[in-house]
């Protein structure tokens, strides 16, 4: 068995009353690729101008009692997946894009199913799921020591970011994930089936945009892999650290 793990990523905590857990997922996600914005997250929304993701909130907004009306909705509601994409491709375009902004997507929603059509009951809608992503699609974005944003799926109405997963194999399908959750002190393992079902969703970075920037901008950086071989026979295992 194979496991991999992006190390360094930062692991938040949301209160056990708020919905600001698509909050929380984006700070991690963010804090794991632009570490200058780990610091920022410790500023509440009346700094706004300090935390990307509440500046970028305030920006769109249409004055500060649309904004103050906006955080609160978004503290007890929760927030959309879409609006979470729309929230890391503004403050990427902010920050890379040229000037005027590009509608540029450094990042994109996918819908993601572990099962293939075939595998499906003859009454789901096969149109729908032959377009969706399969678990592969987050097991390579990984390997390029990127996480993802997931949302909904076993998780029901909730988001995390995944880190790693484990395969039988170098070159085999992911049978678990590992999620940074920000309702659970550690990261934890989930089966893939039981993640990437319904309505899962994730939010993925685009090779076409996202990656070249990791050439051209020394604040952003990917943090190593541990990779883990285990060997069933002996009971041994070796651990690696793989830089690119």
């Amino acid at each position: 068995m194979i496991q991999r793990e992006i190390l360094g990523v930062p692991h938040y905590m949301q209160g056990g009353a708020d919905g600001l857990c698509v909050y929380y997922a984006i700070s991690m996600l963010l804090g794991a690729i632009l570490p200058e914005y780990r610091l920022s997250f410790n500023y509440s929304a009346q700094k706004s101008s300090r935390c990307p993701v509440f500046s970028e909130l305030k920006r769109r907004a249409n004055g500060k009692t649309d904004f103050k009306n906006q955080v609160a909705d978004w503290f007890f509601n929760g927030m959309y997946v879409y609006q979470a994409e729309l929230l890391l491709n503004n403050i990427f375009r902010e920050k890379f894009g040229q000037k005027p902004n590009t509608r540029r997507k450094y990042w994109q929603i996918e819908e993601v199913r572990a099962r293939r059509v075939h595998k499906l009951p003859l009454g789901r809608k096969r149109s729908n799921v032959s377009t969706s992503a399969l678990p592969s699609v987050v097991q390579r974005t990984i390997d390029r020591h990127i996480p993802v944003l997931v949302v909904h799926g076993g998780l029901g109405p909730h988001a995390a970011i995944i880190i790693g997963y484990r395969t039988a194999h170098k070159k085999g399908t992911a049978k678990e994930f590992l999620l940074c959750d920000p309702a659970e002190p550690r990261p934890i393992w989930w089966p893939s089936g039981m993640l990437f079902t319904g309505n899962a969703h994730a939010i993925f970075p685009s090779e076409k945009w996202l990656d070249p920037l990791f050439d051209n901008y020394t604040s952003l950086i990917k943090f190593p892999i541990l990779e883990t071989r285990y060997n069933k026979e002996t009971g041994e295992s070796e651990t690696a650290l793989v830089l690119k």
